[in-house]
């Protein structure tokens, strides 16, 4: 049930909201792919509990719209590390470079 055969489709929203909304096809696969890759552990501190995982874009979201998908452009982070991330370089225009200098900074297992 995709797309438009999914009984919560909403036909007011424009694609753009999709896309902002990451409610855009490949989305979930990506963030799927993602947590496999990292076999289900942040990459940051090793907490590998379950139900607390995020998949971060390294290249923003908002701004590198080719890599949205792209699975190299992601990784894991528990709720706790990427909030710290994110309150450390802000919500949008985040880049690799920041990701790294974070991780350096922070890693600890």
């Amino acid at each position: 049930f995709k797309g438009e055969n999914n009984p919560n489709y909403n036909y007011e929203l424009t694609e753009e909201d999709r896309q902002l909304g990451r409610f855009m096809d490949g989305y979930k696969e990506w963030r799927k792919q993602v947590y496999e890759r990292d076999n289900y552990t942040c990459q940051c501190c090793g907490d590998d509990t379950g139900g607390n995982l995020n998949a971060h874009h390294l290249d923003g979201y908002n701004w590198c719209v080719e890599k949205r998908n792209d699975i190299k452009n992601g990784t894991t982070l528990c709720e706790i590390c990427h909030k710290e991330f994110h309150s450390i370089y802000g919500y949008k225009n985040n880049t690799k470079k920041q990701y790294t200098c974070f991780i350096n900074n922070k890693r600890v297992f």
